[in-house]
Parts: structure tokens; C-alpha cells; sequence
């Protein structure tokens, strides 16, 4: 899969001898208020899952992130520990999204080290949701594809939010996995099936305390033939965490 780069075109304009400068189109305010946003969390999970795994074999793993955008843009870090596992990981990403009517579309790009290892891999990503289902359903189909492992994973999710009173909200996800190579010795194809509550208490401007409950059924699983199998299983998991947005 080709990597992927997003241009910016800036341009100077004069007016009575005054330069301005825009991007795409649009004034550049750097500094103005309105044109940022920022996330900031703070968790812990009882598992480290991803694309159907048990990555650390029942340990659980603490995890802190925050990211900015500007506009469509938006930076990114995360960093997650696992002391029971002798365990660290550091993701530094980039992205890009925009919506049009119920679309929106995104890409990405995921630079991953793990110290501890002394490896590293490069992850380009891309997908794209609809939220123009009935009963406020929303349908996304995303792909993430590992330079390291030269193999492509691809999860289909299908999302509803509830709203429960002012304060809190509840969102639930259904969400099915295919392996293309991305585990390299786990089987080609659909590999799991998930279900996630994730509950949010806003007890405040811009923080809210989140709890999750999620359950992951593994899907032809054969650690026989495919030593990368052992990981998947059926087994359920929880999270908690603090988050603040701006």
C-alpha cells in the first residue's frame, strides 16, 4: 500500500499593503481560538486488545494520549505501559479528515516504536464512515497497513450513541475484523467478532470519566496451522479512564 501525503497550497494576498495569508482558501489564524481543538486522556484497560488479540497474554496496561487539530488536521501521541508485562509502546501520528452531509473521510499515518524491543514499524491508514443509517446508526470501514509486516487489517464497525440525561451517554459498537497479512502468522481472513458499552459521565466542562465493558469472539481460529492464532480467543475485557476535550 503506497503511503499517503496531504498539501496545504498558502498563498499572500496584498490589500492596501497588508500581506494575508491563507491556506486552501481560508484565512490563517493561527492563534485564533475557534480554529483548535484538543483531546487529553488518561486510562487503564484489563487487556491489551487489538485486531482481535490478547497482546499481552491477560496482563493489563495503562495508557495516556493527547491530541490537537487545527482545522482538518490533527497531531497526535500515545503512550501505553504494561508493567506486569515488561511492556511499552509509543504511537506519533498524523491525520487528516472532512466531512461532507453523513461522510466523513479520513487518513492517517502512525509512526510506532516499542523500546523495549528496540523496534519500530510505520502504519499509513485510511477509512470512512457514514452516520445516515436509521435509529442514529453510523457505519465505518477502516484500514491500517504495516510496513514492518507488509500486510493490511481491515475492521468494519457499526456505532450508536444514546443519550441519558444531560450529564451522561452511552455508546455501543459492533465491529468485525479481517487479517490480510497484517499478523503475519495468524490466518488470512475474518478473524474476529466484537461488542463494546462504553459509558461517559461529563461531571464537568470538557472532562467526562469513562468506563467500557467489551467482549471479542475469535473467528476461525487455528493456533495449529498458525501460531499467530494463540492470541485470538474469546475472552472479555474492561476499561476505565479520565478525559478532557478543548
Amino acid at each position: 500500500m503506497a503511503a499517503f501525503g496531504v498539501a496545504c497550497l498558502a498563498t499572500a494576498t496584498a490589500d492596501t499593503g497588508h500581506q494575508q495569508l491563507t491556506i486552501g482558501g481560508r484565512p490563517f489564524d493561527l492563534l485564533g481560538s475557534e480554529q483548535w481543538s484538543g483531546h487529553l486522556h488518561l486510562d487503564w484497560q484489563s487487556r491489551y486488545v487489538t485486531e482481535g488479540r490478547d497482546n499481552l497474554d491477560g496482563d493489563g496496561i495503562y495508557a495516556a494520549a493527547v491530541e490537537v487539530g487545527w482545522h482538518d488536521l490533527t497531531l497526535g501521541g500515545w503512550w501505553g505501559d504494561s508493567p506486569d508485562a515488561d511492556y511499552e509502546e509509543t504511537n506519533l501520528s498524523f491525520g487528516w479528515s472532512h466531512t461532507t452531509g453523513d461522510w466523513e473521510y479520513y487518513l492517517s499515518y502512525s509512526w510506532k516504536t516499542f523500546p523495549k524491543e528496540g523496534e519500530s514499524d510505520h502504519e499509513p491508514g485510511a477509512g470512512i464512515a457514514w452516520s445516515g443509517l436509521p435509529w442514529n446508526l453510523s457505519l465505518a470501514l477502516d484500514a491500517w497497513h504495516s510496513f514492518d509486516a507488509t500486510g493490511t487489517f481491515l475492521e468494519a464497525s457499526l456505532t450508536r450513541e444514546f443519550e441519558l440525561g444531560e450529564a451522561f451517554t452511552v455508546e455501543t459498537a459492533l465491529s468485525l475484523g479481517y487479517n490480510a497479512g497484517y499478523v503475519t502468522d495468524g490466518h488470512h481472513g475474518w478473524n474476529h467478532l466484537g461488542f463494546s458499552v462504553t459509558g461517559h459521565w461529563h461531571f464537568a466542562e470538557g472532562w467526562n470519566i469513562h468506563a467500557s465493558a467489551a467482549w471479542c469472539e475469535a473467528l476461525k481460529r487455528d493456533s495449529f496451522l498458525h501460531p499467530g492464532d494463540i492470541a485470538l480467543g474469546s475472552f472479555g475485557h474492561v476499561g476505565i479512564g479520565v478525559a478532557y476535550t478543548f
